[in-house]
């Protein structure tokens, strides 16, 4: 039995298309088709994109007692999971700590912040594609008295 199929590449990669021709003139029965076709569309699937800062951290300078917010926001294929450190070690969302990750964007919240949440803050972003982070110093300034 002979079949045509009409395929369109989109694609620079002749490595790509030559391996799409080998697996379509595999396709003798409905079953193999199928398969070949769910394969087709696993190898030509967009890759995965590690995670990238496209807006990385600052450095931050705050009072004491005032809240130290710490900002950034990162693309790449879901699910991110993002960790949050300082000093290298890791900072979870608990009592005056606030960690949200949503649309993108990282966030760390101190309030109120002290003396000792000076440091270094680093952001890690992980992915099935890979990891990136970014850093930032934070200086809390003390209380001037009167």
């Amino acid at each position: 039995m002979t079949r045509t199929f009409t395929v369109l590449i989109n694609t620079t990669s002749a490595l790509k298309a030559m391996w799409l021709c080998c697996v379509l003139r595999a396709a003798s029965t409905d079953a193999v088709q199928t398969d070949n076709v769910q394969l087709f569309k696993h190898f030509f699937a967009e890759a995965k994109k590690p995670p990238v800062f496209d807006v990385p951290l600052k450095p931050v300078s705050v009072d004491e007692g005032d809240k130290l917010t710490l900002k950034c926001h990162i693309c790449g294929t879901p699910p991110l999971k993002i960790q949050w450190m300082k000093d290298r070690r890791e900072l979870t969302s608990v009592g005056s700590t606030r960690i949200s990750f949503s649309d993108g964007t990282a966030c760390l919240e101190i309030s109120p912040a002290s003396k000792h949440d000076a440091g270094d803050y680093l952001c890690k972003a992980t992915n099935d594609a890979g990891n990136e982070f970014c850093k930032a110093k934070v200086t809390v300034k003390g209380k001037s008295s009167l």
